[in-house]
């Protein structure tokens, strides 16, 4: 096979997005002097009846300010600090106030700590850091009731690399508030956090966010909407992106990145989907054609689109599950796109497809083509005209399928030698109008054949090599044909019983019994004429025969030219058989073995002449010398 990593296994990394960085902003401190580093209090009581924490006090008194600190008070006694701020212009012995009501019964109570030491220096500055926590009761309050999402911002994409700056967003409409129970808070101390040089800060590189994908296919992780094209950018060979740290853009490395446009089906060329109406007590509905099949239609919740090699190696396309705003709509997405590779004209590309829904989701509706591209393997040329056939994209389908769980193996069959891509589309609908969907797509083993030709004696010698044998002393109009296929180890054996039905003779019609007519020749008339001559003229009569009979065995060649794949196993017999579809499927050599041999006991003349072959010998010299009655 040409077509590289068409099993998957080759990864390579590539740049999904930037983040910007900075440099550390550095702690801000100041000049002080008079900042309280330690406080005297009263030791604590024995056998305290209770303690309490109260965090993050004002220090309140001496003749500094700003000092703060938490506190803890057992059975009425203040006995334990911390400080978060010592403050300035503090001096030792400074007697300093905190004042609580700690008992709960509204009266204040006086609690006071004296500076023990202090400090002059470059102080670091802190401020108070508060965070909410939910009490477990429920209060009155406005419910937020958010907007419904109605749609999806673009994500800002850099035009170089195709690397995403800022990823896509839910656009929502307004939210909406109603009278009702919300949960209570309180705001609690949450520790101190460092004042730091004012943000932004001064920018120092772009830090590339790298992801491993597959190789030689480029992954489009978003919405498709068929009959339109889409965008992706190709990496041609996982180079990563250079980021220039000394103006803050980002800068591609040479042909490693491009912008290529994806053409896709119409709707109206895939599979149709099959919905069914939806009912129970309480409300109904019937998908409408202003509903199914269309592709355009808005989600309420997902979808989460992923590409990504499976655990088993395969390319997975998996659309996440989704809620429609509408009953019975459809969505494709996300696609798998490969680098550029050439295909010979009657080539034939093929490929394993798993799809199934998911667990919580709905039937799929999945794609899988060829189109093709120019030199620069993009569908656009260099005139920027789109490469078409009567008005259209050049797009050749290998399978389109719909269904709760369904594989296969698809081919695609290439008429013209040039440039192609392969696209693989995700998707699914909503069968029953409950509106959740959700459902996978599984790509493996993509190979390239080349078609075979096989010659007149191919088919003659393939024809000679079926034996017949017939144990009835009659001819009559059905025949039990048994057909045993075995390899050249006389194993592996594969049998076939079939029972012949030769229409349109009767035997009771003809007194000498029924017989088959070879198309255009006319090689059998009945055995009930005689014969005379000599031994030679019959010698030569039979040979004569015998020379038909090998003409007319040639001739199964332009009846069956798909036997040309048995030849080599490689290839399919009813996919060569059926060239004109573009569409392959595997076969049971056995079936078309028996399929072959039944035609050919009806256009081989040969069958007729050894269906009498346990009559008496004087009716096969009858049959010999009435068949040559006419001229040779």
């Amino acid at each position: 096979s040409f077509l590289e990593n068409g099993d998957f296994d080759e990864t390579r990394t590539d740049i999904e997005s930037y983040t910007a960085r900075y440099y550390d902003r550095e702690q801000l401190t100041e000049e002080r002097t008079g900042n309280i580093t330690a406080l005297t209090v009263a030791d604590e009581p024995d056998s305290p009846v209770s303690t309490q924490t109260y965090d993050n006090l004002d220090l309140i008194g001496g003749a500094g300010s700003g000092a703060r600190a938490t506190v803890t008070i057992s059975d009425g006694v203040l006995h334990d600090y911390e400080i978060h701020d010592g403050g300035q212009d503090y001096a030792n012995g400074d007697v300093l106030s905190i004042n609580l009501d700690t008992n709960g019964d509204g009266n204040i109570e006086t609690y006071q700590l004296t500076v023990f030491d202090t400090q002059a220096g470059d102080i670091p500055l802190t401020t108070a850091d508060y965070d909410t926590r939910e009490t477990g009761n429920m209060v009155p309050g406005q419910v937020e009731i958010p907007g419904r999402i109605t749609g999806y911002t673009d994500p800002v994409i850099n035009d170089d690399t195709g690397a995403i700056i800022t990823p896509s967003q839910p656009i929502r409409e307004p939210s909406t508030f109603e009278d009702g129970l919300v949960p209570e808070t309180e705001s609690y101390y949450a520790g101190e956090d460092p004042v730091l040089e004012p943000a932004p800060g001064r920018f120092n590189y772009w830090q590339e966010n790298s992801v491993d994908r597959v190789a030689s296919w480029t992954i489009y992780e978003n919405r498709v909407y068929f009959g339109e094209t889409f965008d992706v950018f190709d990496s041609l060979d996982g180079t990563l992106v250079q980021a220039d740290p000394s103006n803050g853009t980002v800068e591609s490395a040479e042909e490693s990145f491009r912008r290529t446009t994806v053409p896709t089906p119409g709707v109206s060329d895939m599979a149709v989907p099959v919905y069914e109406p939806f009912s129970n007590e309480r409300s109904s509905a019937t998908p409408t054609d202003s509903v199914k099949n269309r592709d355009d239609l808005g989600t309420t919740r997902g979808p989460d689109f992923d590409v990504s090699r499976s655990g088993d190696g395969r390319l997975e396309l998996d659309t996440g599950t989704l809620t429609f705003d509408e009953g019975y709509s459809i969505l494709h997405g996300p696609a798998a796109v490969s680098d550029v590779f050439q295909a010979n004209s009657g080539q034939f590309l093929k490929l394993d497809y798993d799809a199934e829904k998911l667990d919580d989701g709905d039937d799929f509706h999945v794609a899988g083509y060829i189109y093709q591209v120019n030199a620069d393997g993009d569908p656009i040329d260099t005139a920027g005209n789109v490469i078409t056939e009567n008005s259209q994209a050049q797009i050749t389908l290998a399978f389109s399928e719909t269904g709760e769980d369904g594989s296969g193996r698809a081919s695609v069959r290439v008429d013209e030698t040039a440039l192609y891509r392969f696209a693989f589309i995700g998707g699914t609908f909503d069968k029953n109008g409950l509106k959740e969907s959700g459902a996978r797509m599984f790509i493996d083993n993509i190979v390239a054949e080349d078609p075979y030709t096989t010659t007149q004696d191919a088919i003659q010698s393939l024809a000679r090599a079926v034996h017949y044998s017939n144990t009835s002393d009659t001819a009559t109009a059905s025949k039990k044909l048994s057909t045993t296929l075995s390899n050249a180890a006389a194993d592996n054996v594969l049998k076939d019983d079939s029972l012949l039905n030769l229409v349109g003779f009767n035997p009771t019609d003809q007194t000498d019994g029924a017989y088959m007519l070879a198309p255009t020749l006319d090689l059998v008339i009945p055995a009930a004429y005689d014969i005379q001559g000599s031994t030679q003229e019959m010698t030569s009569r039979i040979e004569a025969v015998q020379e038909r009979i090998n003409t007319t065995r040639a001739e199964l060649g332009s009846h069956y030219f798909a036997l040309q794949s048995a030849i080599d196993s490689t290839t399919d017999l009813r996919s060569q058989f059926m060239l004109a579809t573009g569409t392959l499927s595997d076969v049971n050599f056995s079936r078309e073995t028996a399929h072959l041999t039944k035609m050919q006991v009806q256009y081989d003349v040969a069958t007729s002449v050894l269906a009498q072959a346990n009559q008496a010998q004087t009716d096969l010299l009858s049959l010999v010398s009435n068949q040559l009655s006419e001229p040779m």
